[in-house]
């Protein structure tokens, strides 16, 4: 297994938990909450997470599905703005 992919796992069992204990991601479909998520990724790499290696590209729906597309912007301005408040790296312990 690459190192993106093991990265991209760790990423989601980490994320996993929360996002079923806080009802993340919002969204009632599975194409909202795609798309909060690819936004949430991307978010985090413009705003310089540490081990980020690959940024899902937005999905065909960006285009041509509104909630798709304005979920992801949700999920980009929420998590670029966690990042900058409060930076940290994937699989740190602590904030």
């Amino acid at each position: 297994m690459s190192l993106s992919a093991r990265l991209a796992l760790t990423l989601l069992a980490g994320l996993l938990p929360a996002a079923c204990a806080t009802g993340w991601p919002p969204g009632d479909t599975p194409e909202q909450q795609a798309g909060w998520w690819n936004g949430c990724v991307a978010g985090w790499e413009e705003a310089g997470r540490d081990n980020i290696d690959q940024v899902p590209q937005r999905h065909s729906d960006y285009a041509t599905n509104r909630a798709y597309r304005d979920s992801w912007h949700d999920g980009f301005e929420h998590c670029f703005d966690e990042e900058i408040r409060t930076p940290r790296m994937i699989g740190s312990t602590s904030r």
